[in-house]
């Protein structure tokens, strides 16, 4: 029962790590996008505006 109890503990921090490398991983991969998005929507209200 004890070596149950560790081994679920172990996947339990396993999962979790691994879901933190996977968020960090998609956040660091995703940035430049997002960054590159929401430059590209402020151009395009810039020049809306401009437009009027």
């Amino acid at each position: 029962m004890q070596l149950y109890i560790n081994f679920a503990t172990k996947i339990k921090s396993r999962t979790k790590f691994d879901i933190r490398f996977l968020f960090i991983a998609i956040s660091t991969i995703s940035y430049p996008a997002i960054l590159q998005l929401n430059l590209k929507r402020g151009y395009n209200r810039k020049r809306q505006y401009e437009l009027q």
